[in-house]
């Protein structure tokens, strides 16, 4: 891989790892024992959690078939590394800036597991030009959890999923003597979510609008509460 040709982009638009993706036959399975799969998904890993949020979301949808991986998650995983063989001269860099502000991005990847139709959440903090912290995972992973059926369901869980890393993060600035005197400003791009995280306590938004989502199940309104919390209460916007 050391002169390998570089790519654009750490994962193929359109393809979703899958099962059926796995060995099929021992002969398969016999093959990819001799390949390096763990050893590359775990440096992988590593840079995706300290260094690289651009492939944060390639590594972590191959981290679901590290115990059976096919042929096809290790051409994924060796794209990555072509990828960051034509990135290796870019980072993260941060720039002195007053009052800096911190800013939250969050997104959701509806229904993008084709085993289980579940979805994904993505979210990335940024404070003096550069990520400080970023975020992505599958959501609905417990037990009897009942998989997004809309976008606006899974964009909500994403703001959700933000909400108490903005919370923490805030904190820890704070604490390190930069705190923040203004709401973190989180932008989310599904209309419906965003109209969830304006809405009162008693299902109005802020503009004083009847709001057109139903909270019906004790626990989806748990989750809108959560997102619509910290606004509310001026830590986020």
């Amino acid at each position: 891989m050391v002169d390998c040709n570089p790519l654009a982009t750490p994962h193929q638009p359109g393809l979703y790892m899958s099962s059926s993706m796995c060995p099929q036959s021992d002969e398969e399975r016999g093959e990819m024992r001799q390949v390096p799969f763990l050893k590359l998904l775990g440096s992988l890993l590593w840079l995706a959690l300290h260094a690289r949020p651009d492939i944060a979301y390639a590594v972590n949808a191959l981290c679901k078939f590290s115990a059976c991986p096919g042929r096809a998650h290790w051409t994924a995983a060796k794209r990555i590394v072509k990828y960051l063989a034509g990135s290796k001269q870019q980072g993260i860099r941060y720039s002195p800036q007053q009052n800096a502000a911190l800013q939250t991005w969050a997104d959701a990847d509806w229904a993008g597991d084709p085993d289980s139709r579940r979805s994904r959440s993505g979210n990335v903090m940024l404070l003096a030009g550069g990520a400080v912290a970023w975020l992505t995972r599958q959501q609905d992973t417990g037990i009897n959890t009942q998989v997004s059926l809309s976008s606006t369901h899974a964009e909500i869980k994403s703001l959700c999923a933000a909400s108490p890393q903005i919370a923490w993060m805030r904190l820890l600035l704070k604490e390190i003597g930069y705190e923040q005197t203004t709401p973190s400003i989180v932008y989310e791009d599904n209309r419906g979510a965003k109209s969830v995280g304006r809405l009162s306590p008693y299902g109005q938004t802020d503009e004083g609008h009847r709001s057109a989502i139903s909270l019906r199940t004790r626990g989806r309104r748990v989750r809108h509460d959560q997102g619509r919390k910290l606004p509310h209460r001026g830590d986020a916007g």
